[in-house]
């Protein structure tokens, strides 16, 4: 789920080359980027007003995931307590039958707006299509790794779905 420049970073530290982004967005291959998204995919979702239709309706419970939702190229990432499936429901009523919300797990950070809540969670909302199965399995065909080869490892339900493509 992380931004690109953010893993860029995390993985030289780790001796990596490699990386998966903005929940299946792109990867990067020794530094060559490969999109499954459009690199101004943030852009186009904003401008399409779907954050601001979960931000109004959710007030107090939703807001962005900053200083995290900066520099992003293809997600936004919020931050509350919703109902997931009635928010998805929320943005098909709005017209965005091209974007889909996930729950990207626990968030341990939040702003003093979100205060009453007892706990955090953090929420992608994304092309439709767009997810981190197909990320990986596009980056393992890029490389030419077989499910066998590849391990997951991850801290959130979004993340399970990755078992799916790999091989532990």
């Amino acid at each position: 789920g992380r931004p690109r420049a953010v893993l860029h970073d995390d993985v030289r530290l780790l001796g990596i080359d490699d990386y998966v982004f903005e929940a299946g967005g792109g990867f990067a291959i020794d530094d060559e980027l490969h999109w499954l998204a459009e690199p101004d995919t943030h852009e186009r979702i904003a401008a399409s007003g779907a954050p601001d239709v979960l931000l109004e309706r959710y007030p107090g419970r939703l807001e962005p995931h900053t200083p995290y939702s900066e520099g992003r190229e293809v997600s936004h990432i919020l931050r509350g307590r919703i109902d997931v499936d009635e928010a998805r429901a929320l943005l098909r009523e709005h017209g965005h039958h091209d974007l889909r919300l996930i729950d990207n797990g626990e968030a341990h950070h939040r702003s003093p707006a979100l205060a009453e809540l007892e706990a955090a969670r953090l929420y992608h909302l994304l092309p439709e299509g767009i997810s981190k199965p197909t990320g990986v399995a596009a980056h393992m065909r890029a490389r030419g790794l077989e499910p066998a080869d590849c391990v997951a490892i991850g801290d959130s339900g979004e993340d399970l779905t990755v078992a799916d493509v790999v091989g532990t």
